[in-house]
Order: structure tokens, then C-alpha cells, then sequence
């Protein structure tokens, strides 16, 4: 949409609710949450990419430099990922060494 509000334009139609849209702006692209994975697309709406399967992932956020995007796992762990969904990464634990 315009800066004032007006003109917005659908970018993605979904059955599933989408959830938590974070823009990267070096990037030039979208991360967002549907049912309980993360996604991403383009800052027009193209290229829509699946980066979590199977298991959970929701509230994505970008690095500062829109390499990585970090995001809440299985059972509420904070993992990190690369921006294409490679190299998914648990960064917190239990003491016991368990993901929660």
C-alpha cells in the first residue's frame, strides 16, 4: 500500500491464516507464518517458498544483514535458519541438552 494507507494490494491468498509478516527490506522479501510453518515470498508477492516442513515454526524474524532468518521452533525453541531454509539450527536447549 501507499505510505497513507491507500492502494493496498493482496499479495497472497490463503485458506490458512497468515501470521507475523516481517519484511527484510535488504532482502527484498517477506517472512511470514501459515498454519504453523515459515514462508517466504517476494516483496511483490512472487516466489512463494515453503521453509519449514513437518515441524513447527512461527513469528519469523530477519538479521540485520537478511542472511538468516530466526523464528520460534517445537515447543517454543528459538531456532535460526539461512533465508532459502538451509542450515535450520536449535539455539536454545534444556539443561539436560533436550530442544524444548
Amino acid at each position: 500500500m501507499d505510505s497513507d494507507g491507500s492502494n493496498p494490494i493482496r499479495l497472497i491468498e490463503n485458506e490458512a491464516p497468515d501470521y507475523y509478516p516481517k519484511y527484510s527490506s535488504s532482502a527484498h522479501a517477506i517472512a511470514f507464518s501459515s498454519n504453523v510453518q515459515i514462508w517466504t515470498m517476494s516483496e511483490n508477492g512472487g516466489g512463494l517458498r515453503q521453509l519449514t516442513f513437518g515441524e513447527r515454526g512461527t513469528m519469523p524474524d530477519w538479521s540485520p544483514d537478511g542472511q538468516q532468518i530466526i523464528y520460534s521452533g517445537p515447543k517454543g525453541a528459538i531456532w535460526v535458519m539461512d533465508k532459502d531454509g538451509s542450515n535450520q539450527i536449535p539455539l536454545t536447549f534444556r539443561p539436560e541438552g533436550k530442544i524444548y
